[in-house]
């Protein structure tokens, strides 16, 4: 369902990126946009080189990962921390990429995005 904004509900649609990756998104609110990017397949295979475009981003950025998440996932952290470096960079000790390796714990991704978005 495709909602008018200020109908109270929320607007969804699909865009596509300039090298053809479909985004899907949810419009709800009024504010400044928050963009929350999970796993992004391809700036993870990319993380040694194309980062670079991600330099002209000048929004505040949270880089949030596990210290047990997988080895390509804290590299694309790690670089887009190179390439932003006002960004925030997270890290929740103990904890991976996935709710079973965090024993079903999202209130603690939930606490640091909530203070992020509160700061």
């Amino acid at each position: 369902m495709n909602e008018e904004p200020g109908s109270g509900a929320p607007r969804r649609g699909e865009v596509r990126s300039a090298d053809g990756t479909t985004i899907g998104y949810q419009r709800v609110g009024a504010g400044p946009a928050v963009v929350l990017l999970h796993g992004a397949g391809q700036t993870v295979s990319d993380a040694a080189g194309p980062l670079a475009r991600f330099r002209t981003l000048t929004c505040e950025i949270l880089l949030l990962g596990g210290s047990r998440s997988a080895r390509n996932l804290t590299a694309s952290l790690d670089g887009l921390s190179q390439v932003l470096p006002d960004a925030k960079r997270t890290v929740l000790h103990g904890a991976g990429h996935t709710a079973p390796d965090n024993s079903h714990q999202p209130e603690r991704v939930a606490a640091e995005l909530h203070r992020f978005f509160a700061a």
